[in-house]
């Protein structure tokens, strides 16, 4: 206590000593004045004790030191513990007694919120937003209230969380994605295709977003650096000038110069320290930064060196301990002679939170851009995907209907990118199956009719061979007893010729059922035509045709002589009343096949006919078992030809076309 205080200490106890002012700690009382004071002050009593006797007692009176927030107060001064309330610059407070302030500090004006909302319960609760800040309130004791506020979050905030959590989400996917690429990796396994696709896309999306935000948070933390530097350089450059006019008024008067010194730190809210041209320390504002030797009492080295290099004005980096902080110097010259008459340095600290603030604003706005971004991009790819993949759908459905017994329709796509090019293939895939369609109804009413034409052969040839051996016999009995009944000889002739047709009928019915598979060797078509048209020139004009010496193909032999006889033998049979047959045969070669034209000159055929050619019960003739055709159709394409024919009123001609051997 000062020497000066009367106050006796009975009455300075019984002051403080009583349920309003006491502490949970024994001689430590929290004094409060409800009418002036709104900050809180302490009054220890420590008992000075010798043996067990006290003989005394030390007061102790202590009160929070205020510290006006915009002032430059050092951190190299400030400890840790209290450093967060020089860091809060957003919050605004205020204390309140009897609806009226005394006292308030921040940007928030009470005046109004005061009268209208100390009575809320939300207020003392759950807080309340009012003017776009949310404020929250205590009650002490003594009726006095403190408000503190601070910004309403916006809804920037809201969309930032959000981003966060989603991009840590894909973040947690991404690392499991990778975890199982390495797992299958080290067990030679490949990757599924889906996870695959999901890598590749949480690559794609993580890999920008990290880019962009180093980049961008290391440019904005370059210039906010070069921008603080240029505003201190300036700043250093005004406050030589009235540092150089203060030094040049008192150069002799050490203590007047200091005192003027520091009054004009204070008007210019500045830390600064002032060196001799020699580099030892002059003045300072804060001289309990050198007094407590945690700066030498002597400007850098290194800024010094730059200084004898002639920089004028510059910023240098120093550090003190593990803080690191910025000093911008300026070379004072004298106004009168100009000579060097000292050294300026203001240190300032960049301030951490100011640039930890800026730098989370610019990534939570990267993040919620590159979120809002992403899901724009998911519902766009969603219906782009299902615009794409619909084709892909409609040639699906179109597919899964395809039938070997139902109609395939074929699919109409008007443009030629990938879809159309499937489309044709889809397309020509059809035409492909209705034509083994067509092939396998053929080969399976020919292996019907094989087994009819077996079972009616059988059924034929039972009866008919007795039948014919019964009138074979009845015809040598007329002749060896003489009798020369006319009209008996006639009915047993014309008997025995039915019975011989139906025999080759039979036959017919018999071979097609029979039919062996072609015995292939290499045939010469030339000397194979010439032959079998010898065997009928007697039956009309057949005349041959070809530029050809030799043609060789891989046939059967008899096989392919039978058809080409049974050929010749329709056309000359296919001739009109008064009408000479001519046959007209020619062969030539055709890309690597060779082709053979029969042409005859007959009536040609009915265009209700065209489709039932070729069927092995379809016949024109009065006689015959219609199945020459069938066996010449059959028998050309075991050999790896085909056989067709062009029909008009003035004849018919079937083409015949085999591959060369090669």
């Amino acid at each position: 206590m000062m020497s000066s205080d009367t106050t006796k200490f009975s009455t300075l106890i019984n002051q403080y000593d009583h349920d309003a002012f006491k502490t949970e700690y024994e001689g430590v009382y929290s004094v409060t004045n409800t009418v002036s004071d709104f900050s809180r002050k302490y009054v220890v009593v420590v008992p000075v004790q010798k043996g067990e006797t006290s003989i005394g007692y030390v007061v102790i009176r202590l009160a929070l030191k205020r510290i006006i927030p915009e002032n430059v107060y050092p951190e190299l001064l400030v400890d840790n513990r209290f450093q967060q309330g020089y860091q809060i610059q957003n919050i605004s407070y205020a204390i309140v007694a009897d609806k009226r302030i005394q006292y308030s500090a921040g940007d928030f004006n009470y005046g109004s919120f005061v009268q209208n909302n100390l009575g809320d319960p939300r207020l003392y609760t759950l807080g309340m937003v009012e003017e776009k800040y949310l404020h929250i309130a205590m009650e002490d004791s003594n009726g006095r209230v403190a408000i503190i506020s601070s910004p309403a979050a916006p809804v920037i905030y809201w969309l930032a969380d959000f981003s966060f959590q989603v991009i840590m989400g894909m973040l947690v996917i991404l690392i499991l994605l990778l975890i199982q690429g390495l797992y299958n990796l080290s067990s030679n396994r490949n990757l599924y295709l889906a996870a695959r696709i999901q890598l590749i896309l949480n690559l794609a999306f993580f890999l920008p977003l990290i880019a962009v935000s180093i980049i961008t948070l290391s440019l904005t933390t370059q210039s906010s650096q070069e921008q603080l530097n240029s505003e201190f350089l300036n700043k250093a450059s005004r406050f030589g000038s009235s540092v150089a006019i203060a030094l040049n008024e008192s150069r002799r008067e050490q203590s007047e110069f200091e005192t003027h010194f520091t009054n004009l730190t204070t008007l210019a809210n500045l830390d600064a320290s002032v060196f001799y041209p020699s580099g030892k320390l002059m003045a300072t504002s804060q001289p309990l930064i050198f007094e407590n030797h945690l700066l030498a009492p002597f400007i850098n080295s290194s800024a010094y060196k730059r200084i004898k290099g002639g920089d004028k004005v510059f910023v240098a980096t120093e550090q003190v301990g593990g803080l690191q902080f910025f000093v911008a110097y300026c070379v004072l010259f004298s106004p009168e002679t100009g000579e060097q008459t000292g050294i300026l340095g203001i240190p300032f600290f960049q301030s951490a939170s100011s640039l930890e603030h800026t730098q989370i604003t610019i990534l939570s706005n990267i993040l919620t851009i590159f979120t809002l971004i992403f899901i724009a991009l998911l519902a766009i790819s969603f219906l782009v995907t299902r615009w794409l993949t619909a084709p892909l759908r409609m040639i699906t459905k179109t597919m899964g209907r395809i039938s070997l017994t139902g109609i395939n329709k074929p699919l109409q796509w008007h443009s030629d990118d990938e879809i159309g090019l499937m489309a044709r293939e889809y397309n020509q895939m059809l035409l492909k199956l209705n034509d083994s369609k067509d092939e396998l109804e053929r080969n399976q009413r020919e292996r019907a009719w094989r087994e009819i034409a077996q079972q009616v052969a059988h059924e034929i040839k039972n009866p008919l061979t007795p039948m014919k051996l019964t009138l074979q016999q009845l015809e040598r009995t007329l002749q060896n007893e003489g009798q020369q009944d006319e009209k008996l000889n006639k009915a047993v002739s014309s008997l025995l010729t039915q019975v011989n047709s139906l025999d080759d009928i039979a036959s017919s019915f018999s071979s097609f059922a029979k039919m062996p598979e072609p015995v292939m060797a290499e045939v010469e078509l030339i000397s194979l035509l010439t032959r079998t048209i010898n065997l009928h020139a007697q039956e009309g004009t057949i005349v041959f045709q070809s530029a050809l010496k030799n043609a060789f193909v891989y046939a059967d032999e008899q096989l392919l002589g039978r058809i080409f006889s049974n050929i010749i033998l329709n056309g000359l049979q296919a001739v009109r009343a008064g009408v000479l047959p001519e046959i007209r045969v020619q062969a030539e070669m055709y890309s690597s096949n060779y082709r053979i034209y029969f042409s005859d000159n007959g009536r040609g055929i009915d265009q209700d006919l065209l489709d039932k050619i070729f069927l092995p019960h379809f016949t024109t003739k009065q006689s015959g078992s219609g199945l020459g055709l069938a066996i010449s159709k059959q028998g050309i394409e075991q050999m790896g030809g085909r056989i067709w024919f062009e029909t008009s009123s003035k004849g018919t001609s079937f083409i015949i076309e085999l591959p060369q051997k090669k």
